[in-house]
């Protein structure tokens, strides 16, 4: 025991991109508090990842051990040799099934190690492996990947976004998470600066009103903004001074450019599509706007600020919010599926408030945060974590398949470049 308590605590991560998104702030925030702690962090940077040009000061500084890994590959893992000193404990994260395993592979080659491996889970529908398996195999695929995620459970390798994620596996794979809330991801927040009366008096003038909404254009999953759309042009007709503003940007953009255009040319003109916007230029938007309509971490983003923020359901096409967020404990409502009001409620009611109470409602959205975890304590939960038993691993058959997988879908994506280069050729 007296060893492993002497061991240093490194950070590693295993990702693919670096876009603006949920998980790749909370990564740039816990970066930044691990090197004001002086802690060793690695980062192992699929192969092809691009990096937001606004986290590049933060990963590609020299600070960060950098490794890019073709996972495409059989042997990726042996050229990591030389990276791991046996006097270091590692906390190890992926925000994948697939990549969790690349570093339970990891951890059974570089067996002298001491790795805590971690399967950060980032969403609550769309991440159940077996899904994507023919119908034919998914039944007996489901109970396989049910055990096997029950196992990452007692041994304490599944971290949890947020309850939402938790009850929608123990559901999913017929379990209850022995850890429960322990496992639970905090948010990375220090205690607000005092509260800003002049900057909400002068946001409660709403002339226009402005709504804005931050998200990626992945649907289902966040389809709210189309019925936010419905909602804006549906409201538009009895307060004409309104604007919408969306940043975003996505698999489904065309989708939502498609909606816009079909507008009528006097609504479209008081809609603006801002695309991606860098976290570092959130804070511009979030001072010119009226109300924030979202879900997840963006949510609590524009709340922190002062900025009064409605938290929406997910897999809808109604844009169905559940009320302002001023309490820490409405935390699970960032991510949900449950049925809502429709958002022209709250909207209208915002619209047609008193001035002192707007005020007000940005002084109890801002204060929510009054009780938060200190910033300065954050990372000693992350760089505390343990599995059970860090010397357990995956089934060695789950790791094999997994990286089968990769080294299929590589081969099968550079037949298809070849072919491509061929056809150019041929023409």
């Amino acid at each position: 025991m007296a060893e492993r308590r002497n061991r240093k605590p490194v950070f590693l991560f295993i990702k693919c991109n670096m876009g603006v998104g949920g998980i790749e702030v909370y990564l740039d925030r816990l970066v930044k508090w691990l090197k004001e702690g002086g802690y060793r962090i690695i980062f192992l940077k699929l192969y092809g990842t691009v990096i937001c040009d606004d986290f590049k000061p933060d990963f590609l500084d020299g600070y960060v051990t950098v490794r890019e890994i073709d996972i495409h590959r059989w042997g990726w893992h042996k050229g990591l040799s030389g990276l791991f000193h046996a006097d270091e404990e590692i906390i190890a994260y992926a925000f994948d099934l697939y990549q969790y395993a690349m570093l339970e592979k990891i951890k059974m080659h570089y067996h002298l190690c001491h790795m805590n491996t971690f399967y950060w889970i980032p969403h609550f529908e769309e991440v159940f492996p077996e899904k994507k398996i023919p119908r034919v195999l998914g039944k007996m695929a489901k109970r396989y990947i049910g055990r096997t995620i029950q196992t990452m459970d007692r041994n304490r390798n599944i971290i949890y976004v947020n309850e939402s994620h938790m009850k929608a596996f123990e559901k999913r794979y017929g379990y209850k998470s022995i850890y429960g809330k322990e496992m639970l991801v905090k948010s990375l927040r220090s205690t607000p600066s005092a509260f800003d009366e002049e900057k909400a008096r002068e946001r409660s003038i709403r002339k226009p009103f402005c709504i804005l909404s931050v998200g990626r254009f992945v649907f289902p999953h966040k389809a709210y903004l189309l019925g936010l759309i419905d909602s804006f042009c549906a409201l538009k007709s009895e307060t004409p001074d309104l604007k919408l503003i969306i940043i975003g940007y996505g698999r489904d953009e065309a989708a939502v450019r498609k909606k816009v255009s079909e507008l009528p040319e006097e609504i479209r003109a008081d809609i603006e599509l801002a695309g991606e916007v860098a976290p570092s230029r959130l804070a511009t938007y979030f001072a010119q706007a009226s109300v924030h309509v979202g879900v997840a971490g963006a949510i609590m983003d524009s709340a922190y600020s002062g900025l009064i923020s409605i938290p929406v359901r997910h897999y809808s096409y109604q844009c169905e919010g559940y009320g302002y967020f001023t309490d820490m404990t409405q935390r699970e409502r960032l991510v949900s599926d449950m049925p809502g009001e429709p958002i022209e409620m709250f909207l209208r009611e915002l619209i047609h408030m008193d001035a002192d109470a707007y005020v007000d409602l940005c002084r109890q959205t801002q204060r929510c945060f009054e009780n938060n975890e200190d910033y300065r304590n954050f990372g000693l939960r992350e760089m505390s974590q343990r599995n059970v038993n860090s010397r357990q691993h995956l089934a060695r058959g789950f790791i094999a398949a997994a990286q089968l997988r990769y080294v299929t879908a590589g081969i099968w994506h550079s037949a298809g470049y070849r072919m491509k280069d061929g056809w150019r050729k041929e023409k």
